[in-house]
């Protein structure tokens, strides 16, 4: 049997005046996933593609348009293709960094609403803004499908998250929340928290660089602290400095579920390195924790060890570049490897560490990986 031509469509310079050439290639794969990332299709190739796709495209589910300028325009038509209802087969549709604003994803909400089908939308890295939000969030409320969205790296504040929490407190299904790279401030979190408590689904939370304070995460870990099945958190670029990092100890300490957590460059010293540590003494879910860009010095480290690092928890990876380690903290992290049995990979990159310690460091990683 000869074998399927297979074409590549990411990548490959695909303007507004290519979407025959895109059609007859997709219709060539037979594939359910027209991936298009990174070509330069701009809002009347974005259109013209959405114009089509249910009657010359209509075995594709999941679109990726990622990288491209269909802009508003695009969207919208892209909209009204979902909204078509039973006629269109979208589960999942990307659009990260394609400048749209407001009234595209406005009108993706209101194409939310009637669709029992789309399960993912990826609308990270452009220009939404409040009644964006508000739109997607007024579709949320009448949809049941959707259990991806995606909204990092656009211009949302904190108002935006009364109309958003409305709607994930009546949504039964979403279980991947990426907030990430916005302006929500503690402001955004006393909307956003309560309604985080209520999501019974939620497995993954990305709230990094959103303008954080101590406030801000005190109100996120009271309202994750029932969560049973939120395995990835993610909060790095947030300031929320030592007081915060106490306030998600206790998180830390009693959640059984959490196995990945991002808390890098959050302006922790010593004293929040030694809040996380005391917290994940006896943890045995968290298996991957990042801490890198902070400032524990050597004290931090020493105390990271002690506590962290005893053999009492299962963590396995461990990220500690770029926080003004030392050689008495380079030194009290190699010697946990003779009580550690489970981290695997620990990354020291950009300390003060001395050869001797750095290379110790790798010996009980390897010997806990390799069994040597």
């Amino acid at each position: 049997m000869t074998a399927r031509p297979v074409y590549m469509l990411t990548n490959q310079g695909f303007g507004d005046d290519s979407v025959d050439e895109i059609i007859a290639k997709q219709t060539n794969l037979g594939s359910d996933t027209l991936d298009l990332r990174g070509n330069q299709l701009g809002e009347r190739g974005g259109g013209a593609l959405a114009d089509r796709l249910l009657s010359e495209l209509p075995g594709v589910k999941h679109i990726i348009l990622s990288g491209n300028e269909v802009e508003d325009r695009g969207a919208v038509q892209l909209a009204q293709a979902v909204a078509e209802g039973d006629a269109c087969n979208l589960v999942s549709i990307q659009l990260a960094s394609n400048r749209i604003s407001d009234w595209g994803a406005s009108t993706l909400g209101e194409a939310l609403a009637k669709t029992c089908r789309l399960t993912s939308l990826g609308l990270g890295g452009n220009r939404i803004e409040e009644w964006g939000v508000e739109g997607i969030s007024t579709g949320l409320k009448e949809n049941q499908s959707l259990t991806v969205l995606d909204l990092n790296s656009n211009r949302i504040t904190g108002h935006a998250m009364e109309k958003l929490a409305e709607a994930l407190r009546v949504h039964p299904a979403l279980s991947v929340l990426r907030l990430g790279g916005n302006r929500l401030g503690d402001k955004g979190m006393e909307f956003l928290g309560p309604a985080l408590a209520t999501m019974p689904c939620l497995s993954e939370l990305s709230l990094q660089e959103n303008r954080l304070g101590a406030s801000g995460v005190a109100e996120l870990a009271r309202a994750l602290g029932a969560c049973s099945t939120l395995t990835d958190l993610s909060l790095p670029s947030n300031m929320f400095e030592d007081e915060g990092a106490k306030h998600l100890a206790p998180l830390l300490s009693a959640n059984s579920s959490i196995t990945q957590c991002d808390l890098g460059r959050c302006g922790f010293t010593a004293a929040g390195f030694e809040a996380i540590a005391r917290a994940l003494d006896g943890n045995r879910a968290l298996v991957s924790l990042c801490l890198q860009g902070n400032q524990a010095g050597d004290d931090g480290a020493v105390v990271f060890a002690q506590f962290a690092l005893s053999g009492s928890n299962s963590l396995s990876t461990l990220r500690l570049g770029d926080n003004g380690i030392g050689e008495c903290g380079g030194e009290a992290l190699a010697g946990s490897f003779e009580a550690n049995m489970t981290v695997t990979m620990m990354d020291v990159d950009g300390n003060n560490i001395g050869d001797a310690a750095q290379q110790a460091i790798f010996d009980g990683c390897s010997r806990n990986k390799f069994g040597f």
